[in-house]
């Protein structure tokens, strides 16, 4: 539509002549309420389009509802607060189930090549022309766009650790005001959760307690909002934080003896938070320690059966190695405060890459697939295997010991095998027969203290 206006001019010799100026209208602008109505709308819409698995559309909708989501331009917040932190876990969620979701064939490739393609654009080039930003570099890496190429067959073009770092920066980037660099001091903790799930589903647990510890570092202390609702939306959030950080990804790098000092320094949270949090993670720390149970083995057995009889090998997912390590080291705050807040069980779900067999996603869900040519395999039923005496001895004693000076106990061990070899290693003193000792065994000489009350009554009676 050509918004310029045609003027008129009247001639006295050719009558009336149309004259097009070079004037154009201005087009009017779209008001706040516009703009937070049509959010709502396509989040209503992206969100159904995604649990319906039409991710092409979820994606489409995604992208133009960031068009309209931009930085906040103070601290304070602003209508559209709510809107960035909704639509940017809604994009977490989606990239993440993108990037693991198998390769079903060439147009599938395509098609995910495309959209892990814009990621890297947006996140590269959405704030390049803008001198007040510049994407923060990682500690252990220089680089956050992890896309070389425009293929993605060979799974080292896309690591896991370097998409994750991705997201963090874009967020990052997303929720700092224009007028500071971007910090994690002011990422909300409900998109800190949604990015630490994100790393537990690609099996970068690392990576994810790196951003927690960066956050926490870098956060500011409950309490210091002005407004009550804010302040029990703050509490709710480290809540989930905490939950998630000591019951999911320190067990994960089985460290749960730092999980539970953590918690036992934790002064924040509230004294039943903190009870709850403590017992549900020694419950699970239980768990670990025993065997896995028979109806594990079986089904593993079964995979086995039916890779051999299939005549190829299953291939497995090989998680790489995480290369960033957080320098920060996660310092709770003295701070108590009395708000008690409701606690959450995030599921971790099992990390899957791309490039993987359709047979490994079947073969690792509850139901298992046997090829028709395969003869049928019953299980047979195997004892329930309990644990052995050792095992409990050593779980039952191992924190015990740990607490105890090693010095003093292998002090308190030699000494008592010093004493028992002395003792039987003394000869019988005297001489004589057999017999002689043995009636001197069971007679028994009288000992000191015997001797004692002996020379006692002798005295009393004056015969000393």
């Amino acid at each position: 539509m050509s918004h310029t206006s045609v003027m008129y001019q009247r001639s006295a010799a050719n009558g009336i002549l149309p004259i097009r100026s070079p004037v154009r209208l201005r087009k009017p602008k779209s008001g706040r309420s516009e703009v937070l109505a049509r959010l709502r709308t396509s989040y209503s819409n992206a969100a159904r389009a995604f649990l319906h698995h039409r991710t092409e559309e979820a994606h489409t909708l995604v992208e133009e509802a960031f068009e309209l989501l931009h930085p906040p331009s103070s601290q304070q917040n602003d209508q559209l607060a709510s809107h960035r932190r909704k639509w940017d876990i809604l994009r977490i969620t989606l990239e993440t189930t993108l990037y693991t979701t198998p390769l079903d064939g060439s147009a599938a490739a395509s098609k995910r090549t495309k959209m892990l393609e814009s990621i890297a654009q947006s996140s590269a080039s959405k704030f390049a022309g803008s001198n007040e930003w510049s994407a923060p570099r990682s500690p252990s890496r220089s680089n956050y766009h992890p896309l070389r190429s425009s293929s993605i067959e060979e799974p080292s073009l896309l690591l896991p650790p370097s998409l994750l770092g991705t997201l963090h920066t874009r967020s990052l980037i997303l929720f700092t005001p224009s007028s500071d660099s971007p910090s994690s001091r002011y990422l909300p903790a409900t998109v800190l959760v949604a990015l630490v799930l994100a790393s537990l589903k690609l099996d970068c647990p690392q990576v994810g307690r790196g951003m927690i510890e960066d956050w926490l570092a870098n956060r500011d202390p409950l309490g210091s909002s002005v407004s009550n609702e804010n302040m029990q939306e703050e509490r709710e959030g480290y809540d989930k934080v905490m939950e998630v950080y000591c019951l999911h990804v320190l067990p994960r790098l089985n460290d749960w003896d730092y999980a539970k000092d953590f918690l036992d320094s934790e002064m924040e949270m509230t004294s039943a938070k903190r009870q709850e949090l403590a017992s549900t993670l020694a419950s699970h720390h239980a768990k670990s320690l025993l065997p896995p149970s028979p109806r594990h083995g079986q089904l593993h057995n079964i995979d086995a059966s039916v890779s051999g009889s299939s005549g190829a090998p299953t291939p497995r997912a090989v998680s790489p190695a995480p290369s960033s390590v957080s320098s920060h080291t996660a310092v709770p705050n003295s701070r108590p405060n009395g708000i008690s807040a409701s606690p959450i069980s995030p599921t971790t779900p099992r990390a899957r890459y791309p490039g993987a067999n359709p047979l490994t996603s079947a073969l690792a869900s509850n139901t298992i697939a046997i090829p028709p040519p395969a003869p049928s395999i019953v299980a047979q039923p195997s004892p329930p295997q309990h644990p052995t005496v050792v095992q409990l001895l050593k779980a039952v004693l191992v924190p015990y010991l740990r607490r105890l000076n090693a010095p003093v106990v292998m002090l308190a061990i030699i000494l008592s095998i010093v004493g028992l070899v002395t003792r039987f290693g003394r000869k019988p003193k005297g001489t004589g027969s057999g017999a002689e000792m043995a009636r001197r065994r069971l007679t028994g000489g009288p000992g000191v203290w015997r001797r004692l009350i002996d020379a006692v009554k002798m005295s009393g009676r004056g015969l000393v």
